[in-house]
């Protein structure tokens, strides 16, 4: 009896020790969620819903952007890097499993908006080798132009009020357009979430995307649209405000 005692305790001992899992350091492991919170002014995005933008009515139903070159930064300064990860967000998709890291205080998420230049140049066996559930895959609706210009790295359609009559009709009103790529497109964000990660269970990073604020350098009534080339000063002011369109929750 006393050796069956022993035997089940060094077993309970030894699932402990393998359900823990360690980085090359010997540091327990935390797993990484990234939760994208879509709001419009401050509430949450509706798609077709009507909002009022500095008193024009506009609507969204496509909100979708890629996230690469992701890194999370620790109180010490170290960096950890999620090596070739990318994610498309878009309101129906807004949950992504990063990966792991070593648990600790983190003070900085680190993330880029669009699709980075190797990937950006891929031929097009390149593109169109890669399978359904790769978020660098064909999409629809589509994020990716041709094989000089690349990927839309943000794509936000929808309806502006733009004959000023308080109604949005998809027949009388014109369609609100920004879509931004090429690699000068390419925005770099360092956002501050001092947040504890621990090693037993998985540690959720909440960011908010506002539409409201990625479209406040904008008269919607008259730039309802740029496809970065046909009107780059247009998409220069849709980046001027990424980095503000994105905090912390």
């Amino acid at each position: 009896m006393r050796n069956l005692n022993v035997f089940l305790v060094l077993t309970l001992f030894a699932l402990s020790w393998t359900t823990c899992e360690k980085d090359d350091n010997g540091d327990d492991l935390s797993e990484v969620q990234l939760e994208i919170n879509y709001l419009v002014d401050g509430q949450p995005l509706v798609v077709d819903q009507a909002y009022d933008l500095n008193g024009t009515k506009v609507s969204f139903n496509v909100a979708n952007f890629y996230i690469s070159g992701i890194s999370l930064v620790n109180d010490a300064n170290e960096e950890t890097a999620f090596e070739d990860l990318y994610l498309l967000a878009r309101p129906d998709q807004r949950t992504f499993d990063l990966g792991q890291v070593a648990e600790g205080m983190y003070s900085n998420l680190k993330f880029s908006v669009g699709v980075q230049p190797e990937e950006n140049a891929m031929s097009e066996e390149d593109f169109t080798s890669r399978p359904a559930d790769d978020p660098l895959a064909m999409q629809s609706p589509s994020m990716h132009w041709n094989w000089n210009a690349g990927y839309r790295f943000l794509r936000v359609d929808g309806l502006v009020d733009t004959n000023g009559n308080g109604e949005l009709e998809v027949i009388a009103e014109e369609a609100m357009e920004y879509h931004l790529g090429t690699n000068n497109f390419l925005t770099n964000l360092d956002i501050n979430i001092n947040q504890e990660f621990e090693d037993d269970g998985t540690t959720v990073i909440s960011i908010n995307f506002d539409l409201a604020t990625l479209l406040s350098g904008l008269d919607l009534t008259i730039e309802p649209q740029t496809h970065t080339g046909d009107k780059p000063e247009i998409a220069q002011k849709v980046k001027a405000q990424i980095p503000a369109a994105f905090t912390k929750k």
